[in-house]
Formats: C-alpha cells, structure tokens, sequence
C-alpha cells in the first residue's frame, strides 16, 4: 500500500503533471481495500496480506497515526480468516514477504516496479496513476471490477516469470542510465570518498565552518577539468536529442546477450540476499533465483 505524501511530492516536484486523472474504480486508497477485503470473502483457497505503509503508522520520525491508518485499523477489524494484516511493528521485511508470495497487487507505488524485477506478477487497478510505464504489469484496460478480478487471475494462473524480470530490468536501465547522465564526479572527492571515516568528518567539518575560504578553494582545486560524460552532455546539446537516450549506447544485440547480462547482475543480488546457501525452499524467490542462474 502506499501513502499521500508519495503523491504530494511527485505533484510539487513537478514529476507528476498537475493534470487531474478521475480514477474510475476507487476514488480512495480505502475503497481499494474494501473492495479486496470483500474480494477475500469469496475467494476460498487463498490467502491476502495486506501490507500498510510504514509511514501511515508510528514511526521513529513521527509518534501518531496518519488520517489514513486511522481508517484503515477500523476497516481492518472485520477481516475474514483468509486475510493478515503486515504492520511496522511486526518488523517484517518487504523481502521477507517476497519469498512467500505468488502475486502482487499495487495502487500507485513504484514497489510495482521493484517486484516486476524480481519476477513477480504485479496487478493495478489503474494504469494511469503509476509513475511507471503500467505495461510492466496486469491491468484491465476498461478499469472495471471485473475485469481487475480477471488480472488477478490472470496473474495468478500466470505466475513468477524471468520474463517480468527481463520488462523491469529494460525499464530501470531506461531510467537509471540511458535518460540520466552521471555527474558525481563533480563533487568535492571530501563529500563522498571516505565521508564516513572520522579523519575526513573533521577534516569536513573545519573546511565548511572555520577556514570557509580555504574550503571554497579546496572544492573548487579538486573539481575535475572535465565530468567524464562531458561528451555525451555535448552531444546532447549540439544534436538537439529529446533526450539523452539518443546519444546512449545500443543495447545488447541479441536476446542472448541480454540474458546473460541480466544473470550476472542477479549472482551478485543472489550473493547479497543468500550468500552461499542453496538450501531454498519450494517456489520461494530464493529456490526462483537459484533455478533460473543454475545453481546446484
């Protein structure tokens, strides 16, 4: 689930277009959850967990309850026996609940994106209020009830893929390199080589407050001559691109080449979330990631 400041923020950043979208189905994220609780009645042999917004509850920023988790804790007292509720204080990690599940369904939240990545199937109930291209995902084009309980279907008889894995993998090399352009060698080497270590904390610390001019000189001697993707931000400029995705390098030239990309990526993340373990268990995301890279 996710909260409204998502929403205030992309609008007052301007990466959200100021332009209304009337949602069709739920006019409120609430009515979504009534709509799925009263779903949860009927659909017998499953189980639904519902995943609150750490933010809407107390948190280490904030004591008090959101508007939003006020409705929802009274909603949430008639659940039936085939529904949970996964709450902060449960301390349960988003990545923990992947290993478990077989389908995810979103609102508005880029987690659509991130469980697209790894393999999952991921249902909206509308396309237009993601801040992601919705073709990663299950949704009825219509935005009907029914047809939102036919994409869930849908995506259950469909289940975990290396194709979703391959959609969001395209989309976030997109996003992340082809449209962006790298210029973090444009800040002082101080504030981020070695800014954890205590010598350049202090160091940090007298260049901004007690020698300042000797600070602005010491940012301005370590800047480069020259960003490293100088080139590609000229090119941009001189060619007249729409966007920097023009002058990027082409993709792998085979589907081939891209499996193999998107495979070596995922040994690192399988080194990180299981180390060495290769004991998973059955259609667990780890017993996934283990049969699609071949371990033993």
């Amino acid at each position: 689930m996710s909260t409204y400041d998502e929403l205030f923020g992309a609008y007052g950043s301007g990466f959200q277009s100021l332009k209304i979208h009337i949602v069709l189905l739920f006019s409120e994220q609430i009515d979504w959850v009534k709509f799925l609780i009263n779903f949860c009645h009927k659909a017998n042999g499953s189980s639904y967990n519902f995943r609150v917004h750490p933010r809407d509850f107390p948190n280490k920023r904030d004591s008090g309850m959101s508007e939003q988790a006020l409705l929802l804790s009274d909603v949430f007292k008639l659940l039936p026996d085939n529904c949970s509720v996964n709450y902060p204080s449960d301390n349960i990690s988003l990545y923990d609940i992947m290993e478990e599940v077989d389908v995810f369904l979103n609102g508005h939240s880029t987690t659509g994106v991130e469980m697209t990545f790894f393999g999952y199937p991921v249902v909206l109930y509308d396309p237009h209020i993601v801040h992601y291209p919705p073709d990663l995902n299950f949704f009825d084009p219509d935005i009907t009830a029914e047809g939102y309980i036919k994409k869930i279907d849908e995506a259950l008889n469909t289940g975990w893929s290396f194709e979703n894995i391959r959609k969001a993998y395209r989309w976030l090399d997109l996003w992340h390199n082809k449209i962006s352009v790298d210029m973090a060698d444009a800040l002082p080497f101080y504030d981020y080589i070695g800014s954890s270590s205590f010598s350049f904390k202090i160091f940090n610390f007298l260049s901004r407050h007690l020698f300042k001019s000797f600070g602005k000189k010491f940012r301005i001697y370590t800047r480069p001559n020259r960003l490293k993707n100088t080139e590609r931000i000229l090119d941009f400029f001189d060619k007249g691109h729409e966007n920097l995705a023009f002058n990027f390098q082409q993709s792998p030239e085979t589907l081939e080449k891209e499996t193999g990309y998107i495979k070596k990526n995922f040994e690192y993340l399988y080194e990180i979330f299981y180390g060495n373990d290769r004991n998973a268990k059955k259609d667990s995301l780890h017993f996934r990631l283990k049969e699609i890279l071949g371990y033993k």
